[in-house]
């Protein structure tokens, strides 16, 4: 993502937006330029602008796809990560919990790698759970997806000194992995638990 192309459009993008018909986007192109902007704003900590067009692009697919489609719950998740960063946990918890859909757990996984990124462990560890919740309950407990979070998760403990759990979670990875992807995967569980045990000494 380019970031001065993104400031460079934003004011563009907000008058276009706040012109639209009361919260319908028709305009695809508008649609996404909407997303990346606000994803833009977040990760620069300004939330409020951030709110305003995630907010925006919620309301627009609440009314032309409903409440429960997977791209309304999508954006719902990214206004709750919003409302998360701002401290308002209470509105963050009720726009994030309503979703059963694989690809709003998707969604989770990606802004827990996201949050892990960025150094929240935190806020990482919150959304890998309800990624790992999600995926064993829609992909079944021996689905490759769940290596992933478990992965980002170990990788997560690690940052946070909790040695013992994330040497645990490398362990199971690295089994599944090996059964079956014995090849790139297995060679970085391999580094993150190596790793692990320098840190233990």
């Amino acid at each position: 993502m380019y970031w001065a192309q993104c400031e460079m459009f934003n004011p563009h993008i907000q008058s276009l937006t706040k012109w639209d018909d009361g919260g319908t986007i028709r305009n695809l192109e508008l649609y996404q330029a909407n997303i990346v902007i606000a994803q833009y704003l977040r990760s620069w900590g300004r939330y409020d602008e951030a709110e305003m067009l995630f907010s925006h692009v919620l309301r627009g697919n609440e009314k032309l796809f409903g409440p429960d489609h997977p791209e309304t719950l999508v954006m719902r998740l990214h206004l709750g990560l919003v409302y998360h960063w701002q401290g308002r946990h209470n509105e963050a918890e009720l726009l994030g919990l309503r979703n059963d859909h694989i690809e709003t757990i998707w969604v989770v996984h990606y802004l827990a790698e996201m949050c892990r990124s960025q150094g929240w462990d935190s806020e990482a560890e919150t959304l890998y759970m309800r990624a790992l919740t999600g995926y064993e309950k829609d992909l079944g407990p021996e689905h490759h997806n769940l290596l992933l979070v478990n992965s980002g998760l170990a990788n997560t403990y690690q940052s946070q000194g909790r040695y013992e759990e994330s040497e645990m979670l490398f362990k199971r990875v690295l089994i599944g992995y090996e059964k079956i992807h014995p090849d790139t995967y297995t060679l970085g569980t391999v580094v993150g638990l190596a790793l692990n045990y320098q840190s233990q000494g």
